[in-house]
């Protein structure tokens, strides 16, 4: 009994000794870790509470120089001195901590200011050359200047501007002086309570507006805009560990914080000796309370050791009697004051539990029998699920691909024969037509792409073309494909580039159209007056052009309650049975997971009855170069709109503005003839509305000006009695870059590249067989046609061939079996190149030529480009090829 104790006495004290120490000496290493982890938060969040008290103080003294303003335009809206100067008084009296408030004119010039008499030492001193002016007077909103060196209080400041209007138009400004104490005493309370820590607020421009280590700023200076002191990029905290301006060891968070249209940066800078001295202390606090944790056990142990070996003794005793008889089973616990019942009743309870365990045996054999029998079943049920799924995977993908073919197969002959067309039309009215077709059967066939893609896309699968392109030619693109929709609805559609938006960009032009393209169509439909617009606009950070695309419409709006379950798959605003418009629920969805696989989002804002506005952020690689800008001649003559239709007329402005034209609007035959009168104009865009007095403004315009035909696609007037040439309406930039006497990039005929080979073209379809056909004879190579796979052998067999061009699904006998009989020959004829030509573009329909025994595969819709290129590659070694 006492050596049980004893060995339980030293094995408890060995095992809680040896395990307290080593569990202290991990938690004691982690701890110092943990105490830098929770310095770092720490910092990170007296950072950005810092931020959040920067921007909370610059605007609060924004809204009150916006609401003096406001003020001002209500009770001095000509800005009198005698009634203005009251009213900046009254302003003074409520905010104590401006140092200067200044009233000035539109121009710039000084009116009145804060206890300056009515004409005293403010009135007609020049600010034109104050930063906050001059971004009040370029932008027509408030503004707040970089920071300077107040005079009075000689302490930094900065000067708040909002603008004064009358009617609408800019009247004035009021200007006030802030100093930044208060951004002082916000940093110092934001660190009083991190030791060693000190604070500093930069400005945009990295001068130290703040620093709570020096008692006051005499001068404006800098900081390095780069290591501790950069900003984050994003809105967030950046934490970072180096060296600062005064080569101590510190580590730093910094934030960004938005003043006006400028990023400041919030950093709270604490010595790393002051963090690693608090973790030591800690560390050490800990090892102390170990070594005590580890005095405590081995008392208690002691204790333990004693009260514990007795049942032990007794239960081991039990455990002898159960081998020898486990059915009779005499138990004598031995009496003390450890309570010998207890020991006695687990006795009794060992007993139980042997008979338990005979009846439990059987069960569980019986269960084990039973549960065999119902897992073999299950598995039989699994896998006729298993094969039914993979059964209806397997029709799910031959529908797609058979949907594919079928829908390629027509549009191989549309989207030729329209190639074809604008290969051979003679005028601009008649190329523009081309072009909408063209651009429209391409549209359809990039819907058809995205059905296709959309289990791509929920894979994760889906690959992104990176080709330098003009942002401007997607809006072009999409313009053209809406122009006949748009004119059936009676809406203006109107695509815009902001000025100084990067129009070279590297990506997926046909993606990025696409999106375009589904909010367009999507505004449309859901749009029956006003207007649709498509505003572009971007900058270049680092590298990367920062695009933003807004399509607005005067709809009928959505809900707020569905904004969140419009971008879900197969969902609208409106899910009832009675809806009034179509659709499938599929276009916003797929909007949304492309502009996030681009490094984007969408966004959507609506008001109910007035309109929706949908907003795509992409982030692409700028192209090395800009594209080249159509520019007319310095001296060109400007151009007249005459039209009623304000949006419409300003949009025409704003493209012959893009192209170096200049134009004017006319909303009447009487302001037409003024101008008429007054100016020489090189064009007048007549709108069909006025189309009529044509007659008349030709009296007024003379010889010289051309007479234009405005108007939407099919209720034009195609050049009737009168009129000069016509333009649709939303005009393309290089339309009417033509029109206003601009040299067109010319139209690249590409030459015959007379390769002096003889094709054999498999192709069953009548359609695609002119396509091909046309298309490569103006490649200048001889074209020999077999509607199948029977007659391509019977012409393989009766002429030689360079090349085979062969469609897969054809009637007798299809393409595979034609090539693999090829294949099959004994003769040089077996080594032919064969390029697949077929409308299934899936990778398994690529394979599968491939094992066909094919040489390349090329898909349907075809584009002279990718023949062009298939041709000189194999026609210029074929045996090369097949060797």
């Amino acid at each position: 009994m006492a050596r049980l104790s004893t060995t339980i006495f030293v094995s408890l004290a060995v095992t809680a000794g040896a395990s307290t120490i080593a569990l202290g000496a991990i938690q004691s290493h982690r701890l110092g870790e943990l105490l830098s982890s929770i310095a770092d938060r720490h910092r990170a969040g007296v950072a950005q509470a810092l931020g959040a008290q920067v921007e909370t103080v610059i605007q609060r003294e924004l809204r009150a120089v916006e609401g003096l303003a406001m003020v001002i335009e209500a009770r001095a809206p000509n800005i009198e001195p005698d009634r203005v100067q009251p009213l900046l008084e009254r302003h003074r009296n409520l905010y104590g901590t401006t140092e200067l408030i200044v009233v000035g004119d539109a121009e710039g010039f000084g009116v009145v200011g804060d206890h300056d008499p009515v004409g005293g030492r403010v009135a007609g001193t020049d600010y034109r050359d104050r930063d906050y002016f001059r971004a009040l007077k370029a932008t027509g909103k408030s503004a707040v200047s970089r920071v300077q060196m107040g005079r009075r209080s000689k302490s930094p400041n900065i000067h708040l501007a909002a603008p004064i209007r009358n009617a609408g138009a800019l009247r004035g400004y009021v200007a006030l002086s802030i100093p930044l104490d208060r951004l002082r005493e916000a940093a110092i309370r934001a660190v009083a309570h991190t030791e060693g820590a000190r604070a500093v607020i930069l400005d945009a421009e990295h001068n130290i507006v703040v620093d709570t280590a020096a008692p006051a700023v005499d001068a404006i200076a800098s900081l390095p805009a780069k290591g501790l002191y950069r900003a984050p990029r994003k809105k967030g905290t950046a934490t970072r560990r180096g060296l600062d301006e005064r080569d101590v060891e510190v580590d730093a968070a910094s934030v960004a914080a938005t003043v006006g249209t400028a990023t400041w940066t919030a950093i709270v800078l604490q010595p790393q000796s002051v963090v690693r001295a608090e973790a030591a202390a800690a560390r050490r606090r800990a090892m102390v309370a170990v070594l005590v944790v580890v005095a405590m056990a081995l008392v208690f142990a002691r204790l333990i050791a004693a009260w514990v070996a007795r049942p032990f003794a007794t239960l081991s005793k039990v455990a002898a009697s159960v081998q020898t008889d486990r059915r009779s089973v005499d138990v004598e616990v031995p009496s003390g004051r450890f309570a010998p019942e207890e020991a006695s009743e687990l006795g009794r309870v060992l007993l139980e539990m042997i008979e338990r365990l005979h009846t439990h045996a059987e069960e569980l054999e019986h269960r084990v029998e039973e549960r065999t029998r119902s897992l073999a079943e299950q598995a039989k049920e699994l896998k006729s699920a298993r094969n039914a799924a993979m059964e209806a995977s397997r029709m799910k993908s031959q529908f797609i691909a058979n949907m594919s073919h079928e829908i390629r197969t027509p549009m191989n002959g549309v989207l030729g024969m329209t190639r074809l067309l604008l290969e051979s039309v003679e005028t601009d009215e008649q190329r523009e037509y081309a072009e909408a077709a063209h651009s429209s059967g391409t549209a359809l066939l990039d819907l058809l792409n995205d059905i296709l893609d959309f289990s791509k896309i929920e894979a994760g699968a889906l690959v992104f073309e990176a080709a330098p392109f003009d942002i401007n030619d997607v809006l072009d693109d999409v313009a053209s494909l809406f122009r006949v929709k748009s004119g059936e609805h009676g809406i203006e559609l109107l695509p815009r580039l902001a000025p100084g938006t990067p129009r070279g960009v590297v990506g997926d032009r046909g993606r990025i159209r696409q999106v375009v393209a589904n909010l367009v169509s999507n505004a449309i439909k859901f749009t029956s007056s006003g207007h649709v617009a498509i505003d572009v606009s971007g900058r270049n950070i680092d590298g990367d052009v920062h695009l933003s695309i807004a399509v607005e419409d005067t709809g009928i709006g959505i809900p707020e309650d569905r904004l969140a379950a419009i971008f879900e798959v197969f969902s609208q605003a409106d899910a009832s049975t009675t809806r009034r418009f179509g659709g499938t629920g599929l276009g916003l969805s797929i909007v949304r997971k492309l502009a996030r696989l681009m490094r984007g989002d969408v966004t959507v804002s609506s008001t109910v009855g007035m309109g929706s506005t949908f907003t795509v952020h992409l982030v692409v690689p700028a192209a090395r170069e800009e594209p080249q800008r159509l520019r007319l001649a310095p001296d060109h003559p400007p151009m007249l709109v005459v039209s009623s239709h304000v949006d419409a007329a300003a949009l025409l402005v704003h493209q012959a503005r893009s192209i170096g034209g200049r134009a004017e609007v006319a909303s009447s035959l009487d302001a037409a003839e003024v101008w008429l009168g007054e100016v020489e104009f090189s064009h007048v865009i007549v709108d069909q509305e006025f189309a009529k007095n044509v007659a008349r403004l030709r009296r007024h315009a003379g010889a010289k000006a051309a007479l234009v035909s405005w108007s939407r696609i099919g209720d034009e007037d195609r050049l009737q009695s009168g009129f000069d040439a016509s333009l649709l309406r939303p005009a393309r930039i290089e339309r009417l870059f033509t029109l206003l006497g601009g040299q067109r990039k010319p139209v690249v005929q590409l030459p015959a590249m007379n390769l002096s080979g003889r094709l054999l073209l498999v192709e069953d379809n009548v359609v695609n067989q002119k396509v091909a056909q046309r298309t490569l004879e103006r490649l200048g190579v001889e074209v020999v046609l077999a509607t199948d796979g029977i007659e391509a052998l019977a012409a393989l067999d009766a002429q030689t061939f360079d090349l085979v061009l062969m469609d897969c699904q054809m009637p007798r006998m299809d393409g595979y079996e034609a090539t693999r009989c090829v294949r099959a020959r004994v003769d040089e004829r077996r080594g032919v190149p064969i390029i697949a030509l077929t409308a299934n573009v899936l990778a398994e329909d690529r394979q599968r030529c491939l094992d066909a025994g094919m040489d390349e595969h090329l898909a349907k819709p075809l584009t002279r480009d990718a023949l062009e290129a298939t041709l000189a590659r194999w026609l210029k070694g074929p045996s090369a090829k097949r060797a």
